[in-house]
């Protein structure tokens, strides 16, 4: 066992970059996205730099042992020739030459590479194995998986259409992000990918962790069987139309909405739905819809009622009554047109 402290006294190359692996997962910094040969396609392909004629990436060796290689140029790259009979698939790296590590010259010279592995040729090839890549490029040299060339049999010229990103990022491998006043843990690191993050690409979508079932419609019920009927002057329960629903923290107004296609009696009287929070009667209403048929007994009314409130988060039920002035009032329901319950966070 060893233990070391980087800051003071005598420090070597490994000791100031140890930092870079505790706090980066190892992967490319910049460019070195790989594509057909810019002069004219044909048995190679670029690694390319970004527009500041930069590339590179960070490396470990199997002992953890960090490095990093940056270029400033394109590097063209060999693909060997394809197999006359079968397709093969082949996986250009960037590796550090172990071998060109020296101090005989400033900042390693030549020792950052490119290098295109390639595969075994076969009716259904796969990519090269690690241990073959780590063949190829020499033993404990370490690398970086930047590409994939498919080739078909006989492929005289590598294009565009037969390579295949790779690259992994050079990311945070710490998972939250610390700061605030007290400078203590903070949250998840953001990453639009597994939805902890919206960003102005998110148009008219979100993620399903971000919306679960229950993020816009906290309540349903519905009654399709027959009318619910009664005699009563005052409000009753609609037999089946209850909702019990869990209201979410964080002060979001709730729509509930009743509704019945038709509301009607066969009386001159006064038609009312109505919505309440808690026991029909005693509970507290919230709104109401009342329909008077003008002393006509045919016309019938929408038995649409909504209210929106801001309840506190945790625990409601809510309910539709329903009552007439003078005979029997009908709140209609059936399998093509239910009567319904809805309870919506807006």
């Amino acid at each position: 066992m060893a233990t070391n402290a980087v800051g003071g006294g005598a420090v070597d190359a490994e000791g100031f970059l140890k930092i870079l692996l505790h706090q980066y997962q190892v992967g490319y910094t910049r460019a070195l996205n790989v594509t057909q040969r810019a002069a004219g396609a044909n048995m190679s392909v670029d690694v390319n730099v970004d527009s500041s004629s930069y590339g590179g990436a960070l490396f470990a060796t199997a002992s953890a042992v960090p490095y990093f290689g940056y270029t400033n140029a394109v590097i063209n790259s060999t693909v060997t020739t394809a197999d006359p009979t079968n397709p093969r698939k082949d996986i250009v790296v960037a590796y550090i030459d172990l071998s060109l590590v020296t101090t005989g010259t400033t900042n390693n010279l030549g020792a950052f590479k490119i290098k295109v592995v390639p595969g075994t040729a076969a009716a259904s090839p796969v990519d090269p194995s690690g241990a073959t890549i780590q063949a190829s490029i020499g033993a404990g040299n370490p690398y970086v998986s930047l590409a994939r060339v498919s080739l078909t049999a006989a492929l005289g010229s590598i294009t565009n259409a037969v390579i295949t990103d790779l690259r992994t990022p050079a990311a945070l491998a710490m998972n939250y992000l610390y700061g605030g006043s007290s400078n203590t843990k903070g949250h998840l690191v953001p990453n639009q990918a597994d939805g902890t993050v919206v960003t102005t690409t998110d148009t008219n979508s979100v993620s399903a962790a971000m919306l679960t079932t229950n993020a816009i419609t906290l309540g349903y019920a519905q009654i399709t069987a027959a009318d619910f009927t009664t005699a009563s002057t005052s409000a009753v329960q609609v037999t089946g139309l209850t909702a019990a629903v869990t209201i979410p923290a964080g002060g979001r107004k709730i729509k509930i909405t009743a509704y019945s296609g038709t509301i009607y009696s066969n009386a001159s009287a006064h038609v009312v739905v109505t919505i309440w929070d808690g026991t029909v009667g005693s509970g507290t209403q919230l709104s109401a819809n009342d329909f008077n048929n003008g002393g006509t007994t045919s016309i019938t009314g929408l038995g649409a009622c909504m209210a929106v409130v801001t309840p506190s988060a945790g625990a409601k039920t809510y309910n539709v009554g329903f009552h007439v002035s003078a005979g029997t009032g009908h709140f209609v329901a059936s399998a093509t047109a239910p009567a319904f319950i809805l309870v919506e966070a807006i």
